[in-house]
């Protein structure tokens, strides 16, 4: 059977981290924080993209504190805080299965140990870009502790290509010219190129700026890290599986992704990364980028309030 030992290898050096690790499955390393906002009756987790914090959350809970009870999460490493235990060299893995991503596979099982610890009643999980990937994750995972999905510009892939790859070669990419790109970047490097996609990320400059003083907390080797296996997990192929509604809103006032131009092909790109779901409302948002409740913050909050509604009926939004 066929390894993909020099690829790994490359994933492992590219995000600064081939060590020794302790024998053993690794100890849970909890979110960084938790802060919670908000007396509505509706329990919502909120979890940021990545290298960002739960503050970049703050204009959203002031919004939504008559709706919901929030918590909004710093997971481990973002915003300079403690990364999760180095993996070390990663293992050896056969191309057709799910390569290894124990940093993302912690996040999820965090995010978990959240919604237990503080009791919230099967919450609605709003995950921003990577974080939107860890929400479908724990719809997988842990379908019975939570009671929907928002997505904001994020999906169950990333939109590296216009439909999902099959999985060894959508492999073969990140650990290949993905990895190397992240090689060849010094630390400054990859704080520039964070601060050029929070520009481009956002239509207010000032916003922008923020985000990036934010962003700048986390190393560039837990971002690299983070960011890889972000890259390398692709659950479309599981989303039939997902019982939860989910609600995708999408942004359209700039194309996302460089390979997709134009309107059509950004919609049918995202129809293609989302054609598993059973119940699942998606709706694009033409004024708005990446950071659609920032862009339309009016159109994402009535969406978002309809969406609670739904979800809990006996527990209408204000």
């Amino acid at each position: 059977m066929r390894t993909m030992v020099a690829v790994v290898m490359a994933l492992a050096w590219a995000a600064g981290f081939v060590r020794a690790q302790t024998p053993g499955e690794a100890a849970l390393t909890p979110v960084a924080a938790a802060v919670e906002r908000g007396t509505g009756s509706v329990d919502m987790v909120l979890v940021p993209d990545l290298a960002l914090d739960w503050s970049v959350w703050a204009d959203f809970m002031a919004r939504h504190e008559p709706d919901a009870r929030m918590v909004a999460v710093t997971l481990p490493g973002f915003g300079g805080t403690n990364p999760p235990p180095e993996p070390g060299a990663m293992p050896e893995f056969d191309p057709q299965d799910d390569p290894p991503t124990p940093w993302v596979d912690n996040a999820v099982e965090a995010l978990a140990a959240v919604i237990e610890d503080k009791r919230l009643n099967r919450p609605i999980v709003v995950g921003h870009g990577f974080g939107a990937l860890l929400a479908f994750r724990l719809a997988l995972d842990h379908p019975d502790l939570i009671g929907g999905v928002v997505a904001l510009d994020g999906a169950p892939a990333t939109l590296l290509y216009p439909e999902p790859l099959p999985r060894a070669e959508r492999t073969r990419s990140v650990t290949g010219a993905l990895a190397a790109q992240f090689t060849r970047m010094s630390e400054d490097q990859w704080h520039e190129r964070m601060r050029t996609m929070l520009r481009e990320g956002v239509h207010d400059e000032a916003r922008a700026e923020q985000l990036a003083a934010i962003a700048a907390k986390t190393p560039r080797d837990v971002g690299a890290r983070y960011m890889l296996e972000y890259h390398l997990t692709d659950l479309t192929g599981r989303l039939r599986e997902i019982e939860t509604p989910v609600l995708v809103l999408a942004a359209a006032g700039d194309v996302p992704v460089e390979r997709v131009r134009g309107a059509e092909r950004l919609h049918r790109a995202w129809y293609n990364y989302l054609a598993g779901l059973r119940d699942s409302e998606v709706v694009f948002l033409p004024g708005a980028r990446h950071f659609v409740m920032d862009d339309a913050p009016d159109e994402v909050n009535q969406r978002i309030k309809r969406f609670l509604e739904r979800v809990h009926p006996g527990e209408p939004a204000p």
